[in-house]
This record gives structure tokens, sequence and C-alpha cells, in this order.
């Protein structure tokens, strides 16, 4: 049973944080499944944040469907599309799924965001120690104030699962409320 959950988390392509109310996932979930086109599988939730399957090749297209469909009261704070996810959330696995998905990326700038504690040889890697072994992926040039591309590391813990969901795109590919 456990092992068919961690294939699904695995499969996690989008992360959406949401204002944290009694029941909120419930209304987020229906603003969701209003304004997508694809199928959404909620995979699991933990606080205030819900981990989907949502049905699209690329799931930045599913954040921009959100830009223009969500209603104006929506709970939804933020929407980060999920281009692979590292179980273990071990810096050089993560450098190697970065490297593949800057290789997909047209050349320019890009700049590392890591929202979280990654391992580096079986402990818990320092931020600054992780950011510079994930950096290693690509020889592109760094640009902390306006990257071309983005790389957003979001390690998380469900249950006994422990990964690290990986974006790689143009920082405007997450939705955050304040910015729309």
């Amino acid at each position: 049973m456990w092992e068919d959950y961690w294939k699904d988390l695995l499969k996690v392509n989008m992360i959406v944080s949401h204002v944290p109310v009694r029941g909120g996932w419930r209304l987020v979930l229906e603003d969701l499944r209003n304004s997508l086109k694809g199928r959404i599988k909620l995979v699991a939730r933990k606080h205030n944040v819900l981990y989907l399957e949502v049905d699209y090749e690329d799931p930045v297209d599913a954040v921009e469907d959100l830009r223009g469909l969500l209603p104006s009261d929506t709970l939804i704070l933020r929407a980060i599309p999920v281009h692979a996810v590292v179980h273990p959330p071990e810096a050089s696995l993560i450098r190697e799924a970065v490297r593949e998905l800057l290789n997909e990326r047209p050349p320019g700038s890009f700049a590392i965001r890591l929202e979280g504690k990654v391992d580096m040889g079986g402990r818990a890697a320092g931020r600054m120690e992780a950011v510079k072994v994930i950096a290693e992926a690509s020889d592109r040039p760094v640009n902390l104030d306006s990257p071309d591309i983005l790389v957003l590391v979001k390690p998380f813990r469900i249950g006994g699962f422990r990964g690290a969901a990986v974006y790689v795109g143009p920082p405007s590919g997450i939705f955050s409320a304040a910015r729309g």
C-alpha cells in the first residue's frame, strides 16, 4: 500500500498552497476543478498545501490557465508547477534532475531558490552548500536579480516519504496571489 502511495507522490506535478482555514482544501480543489481543463488528482495534503497530479503535458500550462480563470475570492496563495520529484532529496540527485531539465530550456541565465533542507552524504546540507552542488548542473551564467530561468527546489515530507519537488522554467511560471 505505501509503495503505491509513494509512486503517486513521484507523479506530483503541481503544489498549491492556500489560506489556512478549516476545510479550505475542499474549496481550493473546487476552484482548481473549475479553472483547469484536465483531470486533477489530489495525491496528498499537509496543512495548507495540496500535492496534485494535473492532466497537462507541461504543468506550467496549468498555471497559465489558473491565472486567467481563478475567482477573485480564491483561497489559493501560490501554485508551483513541478517538473520532477526527486526521492530521496539528495543534493547530487537533484543536481542531475536539474541538469536534464536545464538542457531542455533555451540558453540564458539562471538562479536557484531552495525552500527547505536537502541531504548531502546522509546528512542535512546547509543551504549554500546544497545550492553550490545543485548549481554544478550548468555552466550558464547566474543572475540572482532577474534570471531567465528559475530553478525552484521545494523539499517535502509526507508520512515516511521524503522528496524534493523541482521546477525549472521562467520565474513567471509560478502563480503567486501577490502578483497574479
